[in-house]
């Protein structure tokens, strides 16, 4: 029976009127009240544990978190991890520290930063005042000695830089928008600081665990058996590079050391063919995009997505239940039902397809002009 849910349920926009999810925009992020919805649903209880293979942004730890349930995240993307991490800990004894680091802040003399970036997006992307604004905010936020209060102030910053800059995400890329009016970095700053402390002193948490780590979701471990619930939503079948969208994030703000193009890892390795695949069951689902462009994109998509769902089954308990949120691909051919190949998958792995749920419709176009189909972001529901 299908389950009639909200329209922006699988998108993060939601998200943005929440204190601590809003924190940092994610855009390929879902909203918090699916996975309230799934644990409701599902049953969950406190002690129990929910895996988060893809984190993104912690969206699903986080709801964990408020209604005391353990989570463990795992994500390969630097800023994801922090994020995540950043999001879901435990402020509450360091209050006082926040706001004495924050009045420190207030109150450091302005200091032109000598800018020693190379890379054009950056440069394109600041008015060079507020790049040495931020620059000279990050020197000060590292020398705060108490790693989470440095991490919070961290993320309040790369917060505040995408709201004082004229980059643009826009599907894989980044668009430069000059004609946008930029506010003043450490005003920004300031007021989004001030903001998240707020958040902290309201919200209070049930105690529970919260693990993140950077991990490819193909190969983590965890003790068989061992969680209770999985809510996920893997990187979807396109051309976006998260690598990419996030590239001035990472680079400015986190050192950022994987350099290759990434999606969580799934679809990286895009130079094998349909043929190449030794599943033949695997091979059998994927036997209609047989010599169609991007056939190595949709082969590789689809090998690590078993790899990740053969992960999962095996830390999932008995009787539990997998929720995945994925989108469907759009080519200039047509469209891959994402959703449907993903559940058969699902059943050569050995879980239980119990239903595919309709989330949302996207209009497949070539040249953003031509309809070429419908394809659905969809809700798969498994059970081990």
């Amino acid at each position: 029976m299908h389950k009639k849910y909200k329209k922006n349920l699988s998108g993060f926009v939601e998200n943005k009127r929440l204190p601590i999810y809003n924190w940092l925009y994610y855009k390929e992020g879902f909203s918090a009240q699916i996975v309230f919805d799934l644990i409701e649903r599902f049953d969950l209880k406190k002690g129990q544990t929910i895996l988060e293979p893809f984190c993104g942004s912690g969206t699903t730890l986080l709801a964990a978190k408020e209604k005391g349930i353990n989570s463990v995240g795992f994500d390969v993307l630097d800023i994801a991890v922090f994020a995540s991490a950043v999001k879901t800990r435990d402020y509450s004894k360091v209050i006082d520290e926040l706001k004495g680091s924050l009045e420190d802040l207030k109150n450091v003399p302005k200091r032109k930063q000598k800018i020693r970036i190379k890379e054009k997006i950056i440069l394109r992307a600041f008015p060079e005042r507020i790049l040495s604004e931020l620059l000279n905010i990050k020197e000060n936020v590292g020398k705060i000695k108490n790693r989470v209060v440095s991490d919070f102030f961290l993320l309040c910053l790369i917060n505040t830089a995408t709201k004082t800059s004229f980059a643009m995400k826009d599907g894989g890329c980044i668009k430069i928008d000059k004609s946008r009016s930029l506010p003043p970095a450490k005003y920004m700053f300031i007021k989004t600081a001030k903001k998240m402390i707020r958040d902290v002193e309201e919200i209070k948490f049930p105690g529970c665990t919260t693990e993140v780590h950077r991990q490819d979701a193909r190969c983590f471990e965890l003790k068989e058996n061992s969680i209770d619930c999985v809510i996920t939503s893997p990187p979807y079948l396109n051309k976006i590079e998260y690598t990419n969208v996030y590239f001035i994030e990472e680079y400015l703000f986190l050192k950022r050391q994987f350099n290759a193009p990434l999606r969580s890892f799934v679809g990286k390795n895009s130079s094998i063919g349909i043929d190449d695949i030794g599943d033949e069951k695997l091979k059998k689902h994927l036997s209609e995009f047989r010599g169609k462009k991007y056939e190595a994109q949709i082969a590789s998509y689809f090998v690590d997505t078993k790899r990740w769902l053969e992960n999962v089954y095996f830390c999932l308990k008995r009787n539990k239940y997998c929720a995945v949120i994925v989108g469907g691909g759009c080519f200039e051919w047509g469209v891959v039902e994402s959703d449907v190949i993903l559940g058969l998958i699902a059943k050569d792995v050995g879980f239980e397809l119990i239903d595919i749920e309709p989330l949302k419709k996207i209009v497949c176009t070539k040249n953003r002009t031509t309809k070429i189909g419908v394809l659905n972001e969809s809700l798969v529901v498994l059970k081990k």
